[in-house]
């Protein structure tokens, strides 16, 4: 009888085939992510593209472009005294959240928006629809909602407003162009029905027109009219920049650390600095900077030495897609813009009169 003996693999086999398979998985990994991560941009990108379908539904609905806000209006201090409705609450009935929209009017449009409304009022239920909304997030910055509650906030004159309100509620990651050419403005003017302030404003969305200063009774301010230059040459919204170490949270704690403009707070409310979580500029009344780069990374990330001052990365946009951030026109197409765009260039595509036709790279 003869016996065929078969001989294993020895030590030194084994070794090299497992190297083998190391080295292909090393190869193969950066592919597979790769893959992955042309999955989320195509996913930011359709939701940037619903988003402006959700503008076009608006302004053929109410007669006129979604307002930038609704019902801030001032005192004798040029203070702003309440705290309305943002630009994509009142997208919701536009993005298939009616359920959301119907929420937020039930408490009516004079409601302070305030902590004690989205935390105490709101059942349990209603908070969690609030943060379960996946068109306004990039998956690739974040894969699931967030609900910013008690510990994400610092209850100071750093948080999301100025000394008043920090807004408890969802948070997103695209926000809508504004522009003004008055440098004299301070930043909270945006959301003002204020005629001075309203007239510096040169981007797509202003503050809603009201019917006897009555929140409830709003109106569009503006059609697609207001684009003079054209709805191809606008930009309508981005991606806004939030740095690494800020996903999830929104506070500061001294003029001198973290500022509401770049940190990551809920998107309900248009009130002083809470309003650029929904609505950011980009930045031409910042006279005085230097060096701005209209469109952030990630990482980027510059503390001000004062609590008012102006630096590098205040209110802009920026994405964590490798290189470059996106962008819905007013004509409804979705483009992402290399992150190296001269400052010209992206103040001419913000601005709605400047006369100025610019080609995108």
């Amino acid at each position: 009888m003869k016996v065929t003996l078969f001989r294993g693999f020895t030590l030194v086999e084994l070794l090299v085939v497992i190297a083998i398979i190391g080295v292909l998985i090393a190869l193969l990994l950066p592919a597979v992510q790769m893959a992955r991560e042309a999955a989320r941009r195509s996913q930011c990108i359709n939701h940037l593209k619903q988003i402006g379908i959700g503008v076009h539904n608006f302004h053929d609905t109410r007669d006129g472009l979604p307002p930038a806000a609704i019902g801030a209006t001032e005192n004798a201090s040029n203070n702003l005294v309440f705290r309305g409705a943002g630009i994509l609450p009142l997208l919701y009935p536009f993005i298939e959240q009616q359920s959301l929209y119907d929420i937020i009017v039930s408490y009516g449009f004079d409601t302070q928006l305030d902590n004690n409304w989205f935390a105490t009022t709101l059942s349990k239920e209603q908070r969690n629809g609030f943060g379960s909304v996946p068109i306004i997030r990039c998956p690739t910055r974040r894969s699931s909602g967030v609900l910013l509650s008690a510990s994400n906030y610092t209850n100071n004159n750093y948080g999301q407003g100025d000394g008043q309100i920090t807004q408890y509620g969802p948070v997103t990651d695209y926000a809508g162009v504004i522009h003004t050419v008055d440098g004299t403005n301070s930043t909270q003017k945006y959301w003002a029905n204020n005629s001075s302030f309203l007239n510096a404003h040169r981007g797509p969305f202003r503050a809603a027109l009201l019917v006897s200063n009555d929140p409830k009774a709003w109106q569009a301010r503006d059609t697609f009219a207001w684009i003079q230059d054209g709805t191809s040459n606008q930009l309508l919204f981005g991606e806004r920049h939030i740095p690494t170490d800020r996903i999830g949270q929104c506070h500061g704690t001294t003029a001198t650390t973290i500022r509401p403009e770049n940190v990551d707070c809920s998107y309900l409310v248009a009130w002083e600095r809470a309003g650029f979580t929904s609505l950011r500029a980009m930045m031409s009344y910042q006279t005085n900077a230097t060096n701005a780069r209209l469109i952030s990374r990630a990482t980027d990330f510059n503390p001000p030495s004062t609590g008012d001052a102006l630096n590098t990365h205040n209110y802009a946009f920026g994405s964590w897609h490798s290189g470059i951030c996106n962008f819905v026109l007013g004509d409804g197409s979705v483009r992402g813009i290399s992150v190296t765009v001269p400052q010209d260039i992206l103040k001419a595509v913000s601005r709605v009169d400047d006369g100025v036709a610019v080609t995108l790279p």
